[in-house]
């Protein structure tokens, strides 16, 4: 579908998906999904940005195994195991290489060397969903995992456990099964609110409506934007306090899905204050579906936007 948040899990996968949602992080503690990271190319001689899909740990277990490693939101995976995961940058590196070669701009020695490094490569690669598939499941064996991080590359050996973050982490709010009932004892205390939001993916957006209801008044509260012909899903409130609470999100990069879109509906009305850095621009709305054989997918079927459908809305950013 050329869409990486429409995407097909086997049974294994899936059963990690589920259980990361419940924030249970088999693995090595990270869910990894692809980020589009910019890259410059050449095209007709002309430098042109093009994103390219790359695997990386959108969300950090606290005190998993990956967070002792040191590993971060953002953080992209480049080699698992001595296996080299093939993506398209390398690839179009080498293409650039080859036209600057041909135009007499490097040498051939600058060209053979990156020839044969690209080689190698190739000739010891796995997929990145392979690779995914290796590090979000199994619960003993340990992990070696070369990740980028900027312009730097680092090393790390890391032993796959079972990370049950309602222990590790117990304050962090995720828009699961027990979401709605302990928004509801917040509120019912009649004090402001903190939700820490970070490192918080693949949560259930019917849940999130149902919570954004329990501290927002009756409303619409922004739409999920779609490329095909069609009316738009509006992200709509029917019934809701009259009197909101005071609310303060913590968030971040690792602030993604239903729960960004929490954070950016309550903050576009001036119900919420966000706290900490922006957000990770991860607002698909995902049908999520588990096939009887217990492999899954999800199909992304609207991006959420602030606002009615057309109009121009403000979203405050994080900040302290």
């Amino acid at each position: 579908l050329r869409d990486i948040d429409s995407q097909y899990f086997n049974a294994n996968e899936f059963a990690a998906f589920k259980s990361i949602r419940a924030g249970i992080y088999p693995g090595i503690g990270v869910w990894l999904d692809f980020k589009p990271v910019k890259t410059t190319m050449k095209i007709e001689g002309m430098d042109a940005e093009t994103l390219i899909p790359r695997l990386a740990a959108l969300s950090v277990a606290p005190g998993s195994p990956a967070d002792r490693a040191g590993v971060k939101p953002g953080d992209i995976v480049y080699e698992v195991d001595g296996l080299w995961l093939n993506n398209s940058e390398d690839l179009i590196k080498f293409r650039m290489m080859s036209n600057d070669y041909l135009a007499k701009k490097i040498d051939f020695k600058v060209w053979n060397d990156y020839r044969k490094e690209l080689k190698v490569k190739v000739d010891h690669n796995t997929s990145p969903i392979k690779a995914r598939e290796k590090l979000v499941t199994g619960e003993t064996g340990k992990v070696k995992i070369v990740w980028i991080r900027g312009a730097e590359k680092r090393s790390t050996e890391i032993e796959r456990a079972i990370t049950d973050t309602t222990k590790t982490s117990p304050d962090r709010f995720l828009f699961n099964d027990t979401a709605e009932a302990r928004l509801q004892a917040m509120v019912a205390a009649g004090k402001p609110i903190t939700l820490d939001l970070r490192n918080n993916v693949l949560g259930d957006f019917e849940t999130m409506r149902k919570c954004l209801a329990l501290v927002a008044p009756a409303g619409t509260y922004g739409h999920y934007a779609v490329e095909r012909s069609g009316s738009p899903a509006v992200l709509k409130i029917g019934k809701g306090p009259a009197k909101p609470v005071k609310l303060k999100l913590l968030v971040d990069q690792s602030t993604r899905d239903a729960a960004e879109v929490f954070a950016l509906a309550l903050s576009a009305k001036g119900y919420a204050i966000l706290s900490g850095a922006a957000t990770g621009d991860a607002r698909k709305l995902r049908e999520v579906v588990q096939l009887p054989d217990g492999s899954g997918y999800t199909l992304a079927t609207g991006e959420y936007k602030p606002g009615a459908p057309g109009a121009k809305a403000t979203v405050a950013k994080g900040g302290n």
